[in-house]
């Protein structure tokens, strides 16, 4: 009998049948008959104990065999659809195993996600690297005149600061994609916080000739991260601006309600491509119109920024031209 490999149930087999023989041996000292009849009862007794363990053990071998196949690649675990405590037993080990899958699932996606990440950095240095590369091969001819020895050190300079922004911008992804980003929300109030996502880009803004406006009451305040947001809003800003004509306008307009707080930010641009809309917050994607310096990573950071402090962000073609990207920080309703 398998069972008896355990030590307690070798221990509990002994223990019942020397009791069992002490029982029927003082039965047949009294009485012959009842003797018979207690060396009957004792039989069936253990009859049965042996038919419930051999099916318990049965059935552990079962489930041990069950999770057996999952380990050597089998993805499906039957439950057990009886009672008791080896069907909650089984039960549980589901659960266990359904959650190893997703853990499982969840890394095998963050591998390929790591790897397309590093194709994609790798791709987008490599241009600037090789253009350096070609920079410091005409630098070494000895023939070179000043004149263009100045244009050639001052692209070099341009591609350096084109690595330094762009290596600036993977390490902040990086971060917000580790969970490592620590936010501290604070009561800020909107115009103070787009006025100052604003405040990088008044150059390029006057170079344009583009003129801002402002939509909103000046009392409205939201609780957030006011230096990440800035971030995210300033990429969006800046987005805007590269992508509008001269002369064109800029709005800035938020307002609140019960449900949420929202941010919009338009231009008077010539929009985006109908293709191009549902992949403007892809990592590194560049639409038609893009622009000559961007690197297609900026609507990416800024999407993370919003949805990591629980708001979202979408954008849309307005019918006048232009587009509108609207962000919306929903609050709290079981508060």
């Amino acid at each position: 009998m398998k069972y008896l490999r355990n030590k307690e149930e070798r221990i509990l087999f002994f223990s019942l049948s020397i009791l069992s023989m002490i029982a029927v041996s003082s039965s047949f000292l009294i009485d012959p008959i009842a003797g018979g009849i207690t060396l009957l009862l004792c039989v069936i007794f253990f009859l049965v104990i042996s038919y419930y363990n051999r099916n318990r053990y049965r059935r552990i071998e079962e489930l041990t065999n069950q999770i057996d196949d999952i380990l050597h690649g089998s993805q499906v675990l039957e439950l057990d659809a009886e009672e008791g405590e080896l069907a909650i037993l089984s039960n549980q080990i589901s659960k266990m195993t359904i959650r190893l899958q997703e853990q499982s699932s969840s890394l095998q996606r963050e591998k390929e996600h790591l790897a397309s990440s590093l194709t994609d950095i790798a791709h987008q240095l490599r241009t600037p690297l090789t253009t350096l590369t070609m920079i410091g091969d005409f630098l070494s001819e000895p023939e070179l005149d000043d004149r263009r020895r100045k244009e050639l050190a001052r692209e070099l300079l341009n591609m350096l600061k084109r690595i330094d922004q762009l290596i600036t911008i993977l390490l902040k992804i990086a971060k917000l994609e580790g969970q490592t980003v620590q936010y501290q929300p604070q009561e800020v109030l909107l115009k103070k916080l787009l006025s100052d996502s604003l405040e990088p880009f008044l150059i390029p803004l006057e170079l344009k000739e583009m003129s801002i406006q402002y939509d909103g009451e000046e009392n409205i305040s939201l609780a957030i991260d006011s230096s990440w947001t800035q971030e995210a809003i300033g990429n969006i800003i800046k987005n805007c601006i590269e992508h509008s004509d001269n002369n064109s306008n800029l709005q800035l307009s938020y307002r609140q309600n019960a449900l949420y707080t929202e941010i919009c930010i338009s231009d008077t641009g010539k929009g985006i491509e109908p293709e191009d809309l549902p992949h403007v917050f892809e990592r590194f994607y560049q639409g038609k119109n893009h622009h000559k310096n961007s690197f297609g990573v900026g609507l990416s950071l800024a999407r993370m920024i919003i949805t990591q402090q629980g708001g979202n962000i979408t954008v849309k073609n307005l019918a006048s031209g232009g587009a509108a990207f609207t962000i919306r920080f929903y609050k709290d309703m079981l508060k």
